[in-house]
């Protein structure tokens, strides 16, 4: 569903650590695909990339590369809005010694509004038909995975930005 860069990459995706390690790298995945897009999208000049892309330069921040790549039309608004709210779920960690959990009501709040949420929450209401047991094994197996990965708060919010990633990766295919 989703295309990582290396066996790093996908250990961070899935790393056990706390909670806002968790957040903190997972975002740091979603932007090494935005600026993939982005990229993509732009003249095939490595020295100015780097210096726009520089984290001091003017596309250097995780925001700035979330609005251009919606007004460039590279990304849908419902992406933009989930780009937007995940940067918020980051920050609450990165700056926020009181946020350690997932399950902080906020951060709840915040994973409940994105709309990828939306889209596993459908998926999962329509897998548990599913489940019944004339239904075919593979459904079955299908349902069964689809609750496993929405069981808790943390692992939500990684299916929310595994389809933010699927989504990022898609449009710089279409854009290359």
């Amino acid at each position: 569903m989703y295309e990582l860069e290396d066996k790093d990459e996908t250990a961070a995706f899935y790393e056990r650590g706390s909670d806002r390690a968790v957040a903190v790298v997972c975002l740091a995945i979603v932007e090494n695909r935005l600026t993939d897009l982005l990229k993509a999208a732009m003249r095939k000049d490595e020295k100015t990339q780097g210096e726009l892309f520089n984290p001091s330069g003017p596309i250097g921040n995780l925001a700035t590369k979330i609005k251009l790549a919606y007004m460039l039309g590279l990304i849908h608004a419902d992406v933009y809005s989930d780009l937007r709210l995940v940067t918020k779920i980051r920050n609450e960690f990165a700056h926020s010694v009181r946020i350690t959990s997932f399950d902080e009501p906020s951060i709840k709040n915040r994973i409940e509004s994105l709309h990828a949420f939306g889209v596993w929450k459908s998926l999962e209401q329509k897998s548990a038909a599913l489940t019944d047991p004339n239904a075919d094994s593979n459904a079955r197996l299908q349902a069964q995975i689809l609750r496993d990965e929405l069981s808790n708060w943390r692992d939500r919010f990684r299916m929310c930005l595994r389809l933010c990633i699927w989504q990022l990766v898609m449009s710089t295919k279409r854009v290359e």
